[in-house]
């Protein structure tokens, strides 16, 4: 399996304080370093996880191999094979030594990324406030100190780097034909943040989707492709969940399809198509704080994940928003992109959206990202939503607000 990093994204960066009205943007982001030799970003860390887990991979298809060929021999039932027996047992038993020490060397990696998104409790207050404070201002249309109709798309607060991530929406700001008013907007937001830095992003946030498609799979597997009937174009597959009737069914984007919608696996322009469910809860709101469906399904189901073809990664829980860390690494099975590796960032409380700095693109609405336990069964982060135009990161929601917000038994 070979597993895709998402390119650096370029950021400006605000670094100087408010001078007579002026801000500068004209800086690029300096990443922190723990000593002088190596610069340790979360990248870092992502790059010696993405080795190390092809390894682990390699390791895993390697045993597989080695316990079916010690299983043929067996079966011979000749005593000419013990030798041959004996030694795959011994590489066998090395081999699954060897897993281990990679588990717990990636575990070690994980613990490590995740340290770098740790603040002390009064930074966190103070980074944690002021975006609380800008999201009422610039982001929630019901609060009593919204400014109105604005082009911001998101601000997070960014607990490695200790700033404020701001992003804006390239086409009413830096494209726009009737003028910028980021700038006017940074100086306002700058009399809130005060000294914290703020990190500017002019890059599209937009749901992921198009016309891709794949092969029937049966039972259903999350990560392929399916299609509403009230769409026309295609996204992917979310993990497996049960309404509070109990019936078994799977998550999908909510901008994939409408209440009452049938969906077919693989999408109806592909051969082998056929209806596997459907639409019956949806969440779906033009505030964007919520944007996901549940399937009941009429086809045969799995907590399997879209791997490689011939593979497949396991469901093996759900974890919720506070088991979630910025710094941890995750994987996302999506219809276009395939396997990415990235790094959860950060989690906005408003809208209750994870970013993450994974590849992510067109068909991707509706992956599941999930965090590897041992090459084979994952821990479920959530359901793929949306992405940056330049597909250098993306968003999701986390189980446990789909289950509330739809009113899921699991």
């Amino acid at each position: 399996m070979t597993l895709k990093h998402n390119k650096k994204s370029i950021t400006t960066t605000i670094i100087a304080s408010l001078v007579i009205g002026l801000i500068m943007l004209s800086s690029i982001t300096v990443l922190p370093t723990i000593n002088a030799q190596v610069t340790k970003d979360h990248n870092y860390y992502l790059q010696q996880y993405i080795v190390l887990h092809d390894q682990l991979e390699q390791t895993i298809n390697q045993t597989s191999d080695m316990e079916k060929q010690m299983s043929d021999l067996k079966a011979l039932n000749s005593p000419i094979n013990d030798v041959k027996i004996n030694q795959l047992q011994q590489q066998i038993d090395e081999n699954k030594s060897k897993r281990q020490s990679m588990i717990n060397e990636l575990d070690h990696i994980q613990d490590e990324s995740r340290a770098l998104f740790q603040v002390d409790p009064a930074t966190k207050k103070k980074l944690d406030d002021a975006q609380a404070v800008l999201a009422q201002m610039y982001l929630n249309r019901t609060s009593a100190t919204y400014v109105g109709n604005n082009p911001v798309q998101e601000i997070m607060a960014n607990y490695e780097y200790k700033n404020l991530w701001v992003s804006f929406d390239p086409d009413k700001t830096i494209h726009s034909t009737t003028g910028d008013e980021s700038h006017t907007i940074l100086v306002n937001m700058k009399k809130v943040s005060g000294n914290i830095p703020l990190s500017v992003d002019y890059t599209k946030i937009v749901p992921v989707y198009c016309t891709t498609r794949t092969q029937q799979c049966n039972p259903l597997i999350a990560g392929t492709d399916v299609q509403a009937s009230g769409k026309t174009f295609d996204c992917s597959e979310g993990y497996q969940a049960n309404d509070n009737t109990g019936a078994t069914g799977f998550i999908m984007a909510g901008h994939c399809a409408y209440k009452g919608n049938t969906v077919s696996q693989p999408g109806p322009s592909y051969p082998g198509t056929r209806t596997v469910g459907t639409v019956t809860l949806l969440c779906n709101d033009v505030e964007v704080t919520c944007d996901f469906a549940f399937v009941k399904a009429t086809a045969s189901m799995s907590t399997w994940i879209f791997k490689d073809g011939n593979s497949f990664y396991v469901m093996y829980d759900k974890t919720p928003q506070s088991g979630q860390y910025p710094g941890d690494i995750v994987i996302k099975s999506g219809l276009h992109s395939n396997i990415q590796t990235g790094t959860v960032t950060s989690y906005d409380p408003t809208t209750h959206l994870t970013k993450a700095q994974i590849y992510t693109i067109g068909g991707d609405s509706g992956a599941p990202i999930f965090k590897d336990i041992d090459g084979t069964n994952e821990h479920m982060y959530g359901v793929t939503v949306s992405a940056s135009s330049d597909s250098n990161y993306g968003y999701y929601y986390t189980p446990d607000y789909v289950k509330t917000k739809l009113g899921l038994q699991n």
